[in-house]
């Protein structure tokens, strides 16, 4: 039997949980990595301890970057560096993060705990830079205040600069967020996005302009209930709310879910990759489980066994008994090349081909987007069980496609040292190249005064302006401190390709901008390659610097028509390359120029229907043409081409969209008229080609289908179907409903989940109002439907009144309630924030009606989305009128 959770405060803890499905049990502790403070895990165990004694760097750390040629092409590594040092704390379990849209913002996190040694408090460290790494600044903890903040920091900067942190709590658990709009300098509160025992968070953010969920931000982590599975929450508003948890899979027998990580990839479908270890024994990562959304986090495809693994969860005897784990990291390839959009996943594994017998790191790809997966592939160079440890892998592509993997390693000092790798490939994995970017060794062992073996869990990198960034512990200072170290992979390029023209004499004039990275450009290097009706690109011109770093050359013309390939190529005084486009000369630009004879192509979404409420309809259409657009209108009429045939333009509102609404008003129109429309388009060019869509038409009607609220919360009410009985009151306003009087025939609901479960003794009633808040069950209500109802899947799932309700143009109470005998899952629906608008509560009522026993509730903050078809006046045909 499941257990019971009463009104109040407790109750608010359902709430966030209104749409996991599964039933509280005992947790496994032995499982958990950071348990709360009842169990061991990061936090204290009560034995303080003295610091051990650790090996300090036998060489002076570099002071300037070093030039070093590889196989792969030629790099500059930066030296080491703290971004906050202090002797105030410990720094562990560090991160590091890039602004979605301007490379030069960099956050960097860790579990800061103080004072070193012993425990007196804990938080997440902030560490900044807003100048692609030359300074950094940062804080020992959240401010302000570091209440309830238990570390394990999952931190992203969304695409308008917001700073967002989720992380543990403590001393109360559960996983909370905070928010960040000037840096880090100050936060926003705790926002709890879940209650109870959680482990393991990762975030992420959609970085994909193009995505229709670009700056949504997600929270992945272990539901700590008896067989942990994966849970996710997002939001769409950059961290001041959250949506209701959601658990994402269901683990295998004998398995469960730990080590998540998250990546957006293009398009903003968001990928999710987790270990599966076994749930005995050693607890050893059994195979990755794998999950995607193509719906901002709505809903998922999840393989529960995407390939097998054998991480290494346990501990190093030779390095002072650290704790170490399998835990699976994850990036997608966003840079447009040719591996654009294939995912890769890293791990640290033993005992299973291509893995030795000692710990390596492996990685596995996907080429099409986590259907299958390759065979594991062997990243460390370093010979085959030779009894050396790699571990702790995390993986970045960088913005020319490269794909990072930093670990630690101990393939050069003695056996309880450790120092920092990076392995780069640029194929997409097949061959590597490792290098020792740490530039001091460490010996790594326990952080005194913290869960037995914890010296951090996982270690980070991303990539901005050409550099690829690394961030990793050791305890080299005499106490664990963050480090960090940059890769410069060459000079960028910025370019924006030439278009078709009907110049056939040119110059075709190539602008871009090269941005130098730490080397001065090489003018003698940088240059245009090009070809005209050849494929093979063997023409160059030299490039011109104008000013800073902007260059710029012409491509000649003949006079005739031809196809165009062209790409930039440049290098610095070090011999680093670079292109554009990326994979040059395999990638490549390419324009025509010639008479144009192309239509433009419209496309459209013919209106269906418009009541006359809703009267002027705007017309929207998306016109594309390969030389430009100049212009698009509407050419329409009402009925029959006798009323007068009518025009208006069309109005581009960005990129190739271009809307407008009927030049007309209510006046002119009546329920029933037809209306009659063709879009037409034409192209700037010399011959200014022209095109029409077909002719549509659509009926004025007094029917209207609308739907209030724009929110995607994903709430649990009215359908509260893991209680036998539940009674849901929500209020809408007459500003929302917008019709006037009207006969409302169906209401309905935007489904993000759909429980089977069936819902007896289910009935709505509606009330005319003009109360603006609920804080209690209306009276007097009109019920306009009972019976049974089961939700038949996601989207919007209407319920057709059995009575229709005539509404008179104020507010409105919709009330619905059940009466079941079982319980199964809830199924949950999209909701808006507004506080006051909403009475509900749920029972097991096993002998009773909770529509008339539950006669108490609460009011949560957010109001589900109505939506709702109703006919205007007249009301004709309308049957079984109140």
């Amino acid at each position: 039997m499941k257990s019971k959770i009463l009104l109040t405060s407790a109750m608010m803890i359902l709430f966030l949980f209104s749409n996991i499905i599964a039933q509280p049990k005992e947790s496994p502790t032995a499982e958990k990595w950071s348990q709360d403070p009842r169990q061991t895990g990061l936090y204290p165990t009560g034995e303080y301890t003295n610091l051990p004694q650790v090996k300090f760097n036998e060489v002076p750390l570099r002071t300037s970057p070093i030039i070093m040629q590889s196989s792969d092409g030629i790099y500059m590594l930066n030296p080491n560096f703290r971004p906050h040092p202090t002797t105030w704390s410990t720094q562990s379990e560090v991160i590091v993060v890039r602004h979605a849209t301007n490379q030069a913002i960099l956050l960097g996190s860790a579990n800061v705990v103080w004072p070193p040694g012993g425990f007196s408090g804990i938080s997440e460290g902030v560490f900044v830079s807003t100048n692609s790494g030359t300074n950094w600044f940062g804080w020992d903890s959240i401010s302000p205040g570091v209440s309830g903040h238990g570390g394990d920091p999952g931190p992203y900067i969304d695409k308008n600069g917001v700073f967002v942190m989720t992380h543990l709590g403590y001393p109360t658990s559960g996983m909370f967020a905070n928010y960040s709009t000037n840096n880090g300098a100050s936060w926003s509160s705790n926002y709890t996005i879940a209650s109870g025992s959680q482990d393991k968070n990762l975030a992420g953010t959609d970085d994909d302009p193009a995505s229709p969920y670009f700056g949504r931000g997600y929270c992945v982590w272990s539901l700590w209930i008896g067989t942990p599975p994966i849970a996710v929450s997002y939001t769409t508003n950059g961290g001041v709310s959250w949506s209701s948890p959601f658990t994402i899979n269901s683990p295998p027998s004998g398995h469960y879910s730990q080590g998540v990580d998250i990546r957006t990839g293009p398009g903003g479908v968001v990928y999710v990759v987790w270990a599966a270890p076994t749930s005995g024994g050693s607890y050893t990562e059994d195979f990755a489980g794998f999950a995607k959304s193509t719906n901002g986090g709505v809903s998922w495809t999840v393989t529960e066994n995407a390939y097998d693994m054998n991480g290494i969860r346990g501990t190093f005897p030779t390095k002072g008994g650290i704790r170490v784990n399998g835990f699976t990291r994850i990036d997608v390839d966003r840079s447009g090349g040719p591996r654009n959009g294939w995912i890769y996943t890293v791990s640290s594994e033993k005992n299973l081909s291509p893995a030795g017998t000692d710990p390596d790191i492996v990685l596995h790809r996907s080429t099409n987007g986590g259907t299958t997966w390759s065979a594991g592939i062997r990243v460390n160079q370093d010979p085959i069980n030779n009894g050396k440890y790699q571990w702790f892998g995390c993986v970045r592509v960088d913005e020319s496609g490269g794909v990072n993997v930093l670990y630690y390693d101990d393939r050069t000092v003695a056996s309880n040292q450790a120092e920092v790798y990076l392995s780069r490939s640029v194929d997409g994995g097949t061959t590597w190249t490792d290098t020792e970017v740490s530039d001091h060794l460490h010996t790594p062992a326990p952080i005194a005064g913290l869960a037995g073996g914890y010296a951090g869990d996982y270690i980070g990198i991303t990539s901005g302006n050409n550099k690829v960034w690394m961030n990793w512990a050791d305890n080299s200072t005499g106490a664990y401190q963050s480090w960090m170290t940059s890769f410069d992979l060459g000079p960028s390029i910025t370019h924006t390709p030439l278009s078709n023209t009907e110049n056939l004499n040119g110059p075709y004039t190539v602008n871009c901008v090269i941005t130098p990275a730490g080397s001065p450009i090489n003018p003698a290097f940088t240059k245009v390659f090009w070809s005209r009706n050849n494929p093979v690109m063997g023409d160059s011109i030299q490039m011109t610097n104008t000013s800073g770093n902007n260059w710029t050359a012409n491509i000649p013309g003949n006079g005739t028509s031809a196809t165009y390939r062209y790409y930039i190529r440049t290098a610095d005084n070090t011999g680093r390359v670079a292109t554009h486009p990326s994979g040059a000369p395999g990638n490549f630009n390419s324009f025509l120029a010639s008479a144009d004879v192309i239509k433009p192509v419209i496309t459209h979404t013919p209106i269906t229907t418009c009541p006359k409420i809703e009267w002027p309809k705007t017309v929207t259409a998306t016109i594309t043409d390969n030389i430009g657009i100049d212009s698009g209108w509407v050419r329409w009429y009402k009925n029959n081409t006798s009323t007068g045939l009518k025009s208006f333009k069309l109005i581009n509102t960005g990129g190739s969209t271009f809307e407008a609404a009927f030049n007309s008003d209510t006046s002119q129109v009546a329920t029933g008229d037809s209306i009659f429309y063709r879009i037409i388009a034409q192209d700037n060019s010399s011959n200014h080609n022209r095109d029409s869509s077909a002719l549509y038409t659509f009926k004025i009607t007094n029917v209207v289908s609308k739907c209030i609220g724009t929110g995607t919360t994903a709430v649990g009410y009215p359908y509260y179907t893991f209680y036998m009985d539940a009674r849901t009151d929500m209020l809408y306003t007459a500003a929302e409903i917008g019709t006037g009087t009207a006969l409302i025939t169906k209401i309905g609901f935007d489904v993000v989940s759909a429980a089977p479960q069936t819902m007896n003794g289910f009935k709505i009633k509606l009330l005319n109002t003009t109360q603006t808040t609920v804080t209690s069950y209306g009276t007097g209500m009109t019920e306009v439907y009972s019976g049974t109802y089961s939700v038949p899947g996601t989207g919007i799932q209407y319920v057709t009144l059995q009575t229709g309700f005539i509404y008179t143009g104020g507010n409105l109470l919709v009330e619905i309630c059940f009466n079941n005998s079982s319980y199964t899952s809830n199924t949950t629906v999209k909701s808006t924030s507004a506080s006051g608008r909403v009475y509900y509560n749920y029972q097991d009522i096993s002998a009773g009606d909770g529509c008339t026993q539950i006669t108490s509730g609460t009011s949560p903050a957010s109001l589900p989305n109505l939506c709702f078809s109703a006919q205007l006046p007249p009301f004709v045909g309308a049957q079984n009128i109140q």
